[in-house]
């Protein structure tokens, strides 16, 4: 075990055809299904968009503003292969399938790197696609399926795929994915971060050197990367506006703080339920203790996981908005998500080390989870939405089975029985399904164990694999939407395409998602403009302003007279025609885009799809 770490660059030949068949196998279905349900517009396609011009933006625009200095390989990535590929297919098909990617490929990757057997691999691949651990985000979404705002979910795939490498003993691979780690998603590479660095101080501190020199070669281009990728964005970051309409006489730190304090739910302490996880996972490593053939990675990687996400939160708790602002400007909360994943890989990896009881529970999970549409039809809906809908109770049963089998193969009862106790607390304080299901699980696993041996039991999970991969793709072939777009979306593009003006502003409604990719228009703002603010503090003084002005929402209370307590769609139909035609002076916007239960003083121009699109006099290039 202590030998971990002293790895060749290739897995031993029995073992590298099951890894390299399951990765190509799952690449290709990704691909396949991505196709099916359609392609969804990606938060870097509208990024891109403005970031080559093809959506033209003034350069003192948050947008304009925010996607120039973006640190981030993913939008500076795709918006060169739109130089080449401008159209919306190919650049949202690439987002889509890395986005899935990010999901199918850490799950295999980890689960065979610990079972080192394809079939309890492609079971974690199902049993994540199924959602098991979906409801057990902290307080930022966990996500499967391509949606617009990937970005995240691809760091983390790139930070579990990572330590994937270093469990299946491909260590230059995992490094050099350690490499490129901060320039694709810095704000998901912390708990990597410390798990890579205390790995080199290993391999310096028992001498071996020339793992060493490997590893730091490895790193080599992805650091050179980052490097260049912070040149570009320092030479491209355009002069924030010392003034017009995006310069306020505010504190930048005084709108962080507001903001924090105020409006970032992803910052904010999580609920108990996206802690289950870690608990879980740091209870099954305390049973596991010494035994697992991947344990200097792994355990490395869950404790910068519990250090971070654990010692930040008790800070928060205890300092409450006297919490240093760089605790949580990163989002410290989101790496939570880490530990379902990882929960998975390790529960399959201790169910393969007794491979017949190991085979017919992933096979029984499997059944189970093909059964979930018929008990949808025959249970109360209650019943149904509250203990089998959410797809936690597979996660408590997974979970609990490995417990059983973790602890059977401990000879001091001593050494498991205190962990088995206190999680069982925590859980029946909390979540009292949770226990019983963790509990069921353990009980399922030994009722299993005493099962003779089967030819046709050890068929059972490739089959139910099958059949449960099949429905997957079916009921994502039922919600199939490809590059969605609204009637009043085709309407409006079609309008400006028509009069040539596809430089004029709209004025959109609050927390709109997509509008601009929809439209071919530049957008006011979306859902994500104020989540700009902790990146890009500078950002804060302006956006402030704006969200005052535009929408009566006051993002830092008490550095302004307060707003009156109206939400913004009581706000725009108060507003005279001056009022409105100073605004749009102000900030640029010729057309103002509401929905059609709003009266406003303006001239309508179109209405479609519940939506009307006004013009604000004298201000209409297109008139």
């Amino acid at each position: 075990m202590r030998d971990t770490l002293r790895m060749p660059h290739n897995l031993s030949e029995g073992a590298a055809p099951g890894l390299r068949n399951g990765l190509l196998g799952w690449a290709v279905i990704a691909v396949v299904i991505v196709l099916l349900r359609g392609l969804r517009w990606d938060e870097n396609y509208e990024f891109a968009q403005v970031m080559n011009g093809q959506i033209p933006y003034p350069a003192d625009h948050p947008l304009y503003q925010y996607t120039r200095s973006f640190f981030s390989l993913q939008p500076w990535s795709l918006t060169a292969v739109m130089t080449f590929a401008p159209g919306p297919f190919f650049a949202n098909f690439l987002r889509n399938t890395f986005m899935l990617w990010a999901t199918v490929l850490p799950a295999y990757a980890m689960t065979f790197g610990i079972a080192r057997r394809p079939v309890f691999a492609h079971a974690a691949v199902l049993l994540t696609l199924a959602g098991i651990h979906t409801q057990f985000f902290s307080n930022y979404p966990v996500q499967i399926w391509p949606d617009i705002y990937s970005n995240g979910h691809i760091g983390q795939g790139w930070a579990l795929m990572t330590l994937a490498c270093w469990l299946l003993r491909c260590p230059r691979t995992g490094w050099l994915l350690f490499g490129f780690m901060p320039a694709v998603h810095l704000g998901q590479f912390p708990p990597l971060a410390i798990c890579g660095a205390f790995l080199l101080a290993w391999l310096f501190l028992r001498g071996r050197y020339r793992e060493l020199g490997t590893a730091l070669r490895c790193l080599a281009p992805g650091i050179m990367v980052a490097v260049l990728l912070w040149l570009l964005v320092h030479v491209s970051a355009p002069p924030s506006p010392s003034t017009g309409a995006w310069m306020a006489d505010v504190d930048p730190v005084a709108v962080l703080q507001g903001y924090l304090t105020h409006f970032a739910s992803h910052r904010s302490l999580p609920s108990w339920s996206g802690h289950i996880p870690l608990v879980l996972l740091v209870t099954v490593i305390c049973v596991l203790g010494r035994s697992s053939r991947a344990r200097i990675p792994l355990y490395t990687y869950v404790g910068a996981l519990a250090v971070l996400a654990w010692g930040i939160a008790l800070t928060h708790a205890a300092l409450g908005g006297g919490t240093p602002e760089i605790l949580l400007r990163w989002m410290p909360y989101r790496i939570l998500n880490h530990a379902a994943p990882i929960l998975i890989a390790l529960a399959f990896g201790i169910l393969a080390r007794v491979p017949a009881a190991g085979h017919r529970l992933a096979g029984l999970l499997l059944l189970s989870l093909l059964l979930r549409p018929v008990a949808a039809r025959i249970l109360p809906d209650d019943f149904y939405a509250r203990y089998l809908g959410g797809g936690e109770a597979w996660l408590f049963l997974l979970a609990g089975a490995a417990l059983a089998s973790a602890a059977a193969a401990r000879r001091e009862p001593v050494a498991w029985l205190a962990p088995l106790i206190l999680v069982m607390v925590l859980l029946a304080s909390g979540h009292q399904f949770g226990a019983a299901a963790l509990a069921a699980g353990a009980v399922i696993y030994c009722g299993l164990t005493k099962l003779p041996t089967s030819a046709r039991l050890r068929r059972l999970p490739a089959a139910m694999a099958v059949m449960l991969l099949l429905l997957l793709a079916f009921q994502q072939w039922t919600v199939r939407r490809h590059l969605p777009r609204s009637d009043f979306d085709a309407v409006v593009s079609a309008h400006f395409a028509a009069h040539d003006a596809r430089d004029a502003m709209l004025l959109v409604p609050y927390q709109q998602e997509a509008m601009q990719a929809c439209t071919g228009q530049p957008v006011m703002t979306d859902m994500a403009t104020l989540t700009w603010i902790p990146y890009q503090p500078e950002l804060g003084p302006g956006l402030w302003r704006m969200y005052r002005d535009l929408y009566g929402v006051d993002v830092a209370p008490g550095l302004a007279p307060p707003m009156p307590p109206h939400a913004w769609h009581e706000v725009w139909p108060s507003k005279t025609p001056d009022e409105w035609h100073a605004l749009s002076k102000r900030y640029g916007f010729s057309h103002v885009a509401a929905p059609g239960f709003m009266a406003l003083p303006l001239d309508p121009m179109l209405t479609a799809g519940g939506m009307t699109l006004y013009r604000v006099p004298q201000m209409d290039p297109a008139s």
